[in-house]
């Protein structure tokens, strides 16, 4: 019976091993996690302009909406061209486009719905025009 017993108690500690074994094998096959790719550097003069992506335009177009939302309600007056006489009335400079109504002209799709979108939300007269 002694001899029954060692046998037993072999076989445990083979399984034991094999066991051990199989973890380490299969922990040591997992993939590695992904390297990171080197950031693009700077262009310190802008002489290049790189690929803008269009999540950035997206970002732009939502940072735009935000600041049109909560923008100052007293915006300055509007630039006088020529001074009022007594019979014409002053003459004013249009307002710049805003940059919402450039990107409706943007090559990717995403950015034009998007500036749409942000053009409808902040309620711009000037966007009816280019929308329609």
């Amino acid at each position: 019976m002694a001899k029954s017993s060692v046998v037993q108690r072999e076989a445990r500690t083979q399984a034991g091993l094999y066991w051990v074994f199989s973890i380490v094998l299969l922990s040591a096959a997992c993939a590695s996690a992904p390297t990171v790719p080197p950031a693009s550097p700077a262009v310190p003069d802008g002489s290049a302009v790189g690929v803008i992506s269009w999540e950035e335009k997206i970002n732009w177009i939502i940072r735009l909406e935000d600041q049109r939302l909560v923008r100052d309600p007293n915006p300055p007056p509007p630039v006088v061209l020529r001074a009022a006489t007594s019979r014409v009335p002053q003459v004013v400079a249009p307002l710049p486009p805003s940059d919402l109504i450039r990107l409706l002209d943007d090559s990717e799709a995403r950015v034009r719905r998007r500036a749409a979108l942000a053009l409808g939300r902040v309620g711009l007269s000037e966007a009816v025009e280019p929308l329609t």
